[in-house]
């Protein structure tokens, strides 16, 4: 073994690199490209450097421990703002926002129906049809918390108004919006009797 560890030559180093950057070629990760990409480096230096085997190997070491961090540090810092933050994160979307459980909440586990999906919701029990705030997403899981709605409205009603005014309270009866393409003749205004 020390006999194999002596002859540490350039091209070995340089072979090393190779493979390793194959390995991040079929199981891609951009991590084994910088471990190459140190092995590449200390082969290089090899060819003008006569060092020992621990030298190259303290410097293929300290290159390796270098360089992975500076590049987790660099694309962090460099990726570019993008008009989709959430496209390939779609359930952190969903952090902050209310939705109605579809199935209870048992033993911390249940579903919400959002758009065309059923999501696994986790939290505290809650019955089904209960509004239910997103605080955290984990995969293809949400993490939610119980939500208050509260309605306001108001004591004094105009004469004429039947029922709540919100566009919200409508939805929860299940009425349908007023158009604002109507069959009927619009009703006058004051303006226009005088």
């Amino acid at each position: 073994m020390n006999a194999l560890l002596s002859q540490l030559g350039t091209w070995n180093w340089l072979i090393l690199g190779v493979v390793l950057m194959a390995i991040e070629t079929f199981a891609p990760g951009v991590f084994m490209l910088w471990l190459g990409l140190a092995a590449l480096i200390v082969g290089v230096l090899s060819f003008g450097i006569v060092w020992s085997w621990q030298a190259q190997v303290i410097a293929f070491a300290a290159l390796a421990i270098a360089m992975v961090p500076l590049w987790r540090y660099y694309s962090g810092h460099n990726a570019k703002p993008t008009d989709k933050p959430f496209l390939n994160k779609r359930a952190e979307g969903f952090v902050g926002r209310v939705f109605t459980l579809d199935k209870p909440i048992v033993d911390g586990v249940g579903t919400a129906k959002i758009g065309d999906t059923v999501w696994r919701v986790a939290g505290p029990d809650a019955p089904a049809g209960r509004p239910a705030r997103v605080v955290g997403a984990d995969g293809a899981s949400l993490r939610g918390e119980r939500a208050q709605v509260l309605l306001h409205f108001s004591p004094k009603r105009r004469s004429g108004m039947k029922g709540p005014r919100s566009s919200f309270a409508r939805a929860m009866r299940r009425e349908p919006p007023a158009s604002s393409f109507s069959t009927k003749p619009a009703a006058r205004s004051s303006a226009s009797r005088a």
